[in-house]
């Protein structure tokens, strides 16, 4: 018996119910990661007694990427963050140069950094496994933070300065714009575009740089602050050490690997 063959119109129909579907399960899990992270901070306040979301897994299981940008997109996003207005442009730099989720640097606090040992701390409210996490940052993200106007608490504030920087959606739009105009130029291709990334994926992105550089796996999950990976449960009770020199170590040599795609 002969397939059914659908009409155009009809595939379209089904992509887009596909999407409005994608669509609704992302608003579920930000959703709840958002309500789980509202609660952590109120315990920590002593505001209620317990976390009623903690044990719970996200409402749809997202699914695993493993898109890594290639040298020359770096090089773009780069580029295309330089010039971008502030605060977000900033936000971008740091997230290439450090690893550290887009939560975790727009919520950035002075308090939080140490000028004098160029260490960054971010406490457990904000991280995403409620683990105060110490990283050390080289001298590109320093030069960041010298030309950051500390109008308030936070490196990157809301309007009235009373907190964190939350117009990360409508400025993603146009920082891929960006990108996708500056290929188009150097291509000549009216049409072309970068494959699709997000901002998560410089995070994946640096980490497969130090694996590229020579990094110890075990450094590279202490840099952003991963709880399981190389090391055993038992050996994470027993081993304290903290690896700021190693990190510190890794951290310059991506920097001047970094700076060479930068200047390719």
């Amino acid at each position: 018996m002969p397939k059914k063959r659908h009409k155009p119109e009809e595939i379209v129909t089904k992509l887009r119910q596909v999407d409005v579907l994608v669509a609704q399960t992302m608003k579920a899990n930000h959703a709840f990661v958002a309500i789980r992270m509202l609660f952590r901070f109120a315990r920590q306040r002593r505001l209620v007694e317990a976390n009623p979301l903690e044990d719970m897994s996200l409402p749809y299981s997202a699914r695993s990427r493993d898109r890594v940008l290639g040298d020359d997109e770096l090089r773009r996003v780069w580029t295309a963050a330089q010039a971008f207005p502030f605060p977000f442009g900033s936000i971008v730099l740091l997230l290439i140069l450090t690893g550290q989720r887009l939560g975790e640097i727009s919520g950035l606090k002075w308090s939080w950094i140490d000028e004098r040992k160029m260490t960054i701390s971010l406490r457990s409210e904000i991280t995403k496994n409620s683990t105060r996490h110490t990283v050390p940052y080289g001298a590109m993200v320093q030069a960041i933070l010298d030309r950051t106007p500390r109008m308030a608490e936070f490196l990157f504030p809301s309007l009235d300065g009373t907190a964190a920087y939350v117009g990360h959606n409508k400025a993603k739009g146009k920082l891929y714009d960006a990108c996708n105009a500056s290929l188009r130029q150097d291509t000549r291709d009216e049409t072309a575009d970068m494959d699709h990334w997000t901002l998560h994926d410089l995070r994946r992105t640096f980490s497969t740089i130090h694996a590229r550089i020579g990094t110890a796996p075990h450094v590279t999950e202490a840099l952003l602050n991963h709880k399981t990976g190389t090391h055993s449960p038992i050996q994470r009770v027993y081993d304290r050490h903290t690896y700021l020199p190693e990190m510190r170590a890794a951290l310059k040599n991506y920097e001047a690997h970094l700076a060479s795609i930068i200047r390719a």
